[in-house]
């Protein structure tokens, strides 16, 4: 069943993400020519909910998108950020990441795929509660 259509200025390109949030609610796209500009888009109303900006664009969205991913300029390395595009922490490891992160359901968990064939899970509330005893917490 079509839901309806999302005006665009541009052509939906092969490769591009439509990343949407893990319970399906949120979905974050290019509506225009501008890759640094998604717009939030409620599922399945396809209510505009606002925009976002950052040069990479989101990967991943958590739920609600509380918490959101990207890849930085490193192809080894994912940036974790808050809803305001503030950067809270760095993953990845030796290897290039194959795949793009995932949020659990319950935005717990970051999860992201490497070229050597292994899957990497980020547990997020011990990463946050690890770096919040060094005072580099959120």
């Amino acid at each position: 069943k079509e839901l309806g259509a999302i005006p665009m200025t541009r052509s939906v390109r092969y490769g591009d993400l439509l990343p949407l949030d893990p319970g399906g609610k949120v979905m974050a796209i290019s509506t225009s020519n501008d890759d640094k500009h998604k717009t939030l888009f409620a599922m399945p109303s396809m209510k505009m909910l606002g925009t976002m900006d950052h040069d990479q664009g989101p990967r991943a969205l958590g739920p609600d998108v509380r918490l959101w991913s990207t890849l930085l300029s490193d192809p080894r390395r994912l940036s974790l950020r808050g809803r305001d595009g503030t950067h809270l922490a760095t993953f990845g490891l030796d290897s290039q990441i194959s795949s793009s992160p995932s949020f659990a359901p319950d935005g717990g968990r970051l999860a992201w795929g490497s070229s050597q064939g292994f899957v990497y899970v980020a547990d997020l509330r011990q990463v946050q509660r690890r770096l919040g005893e060094v005072d580099l917490g959120w």
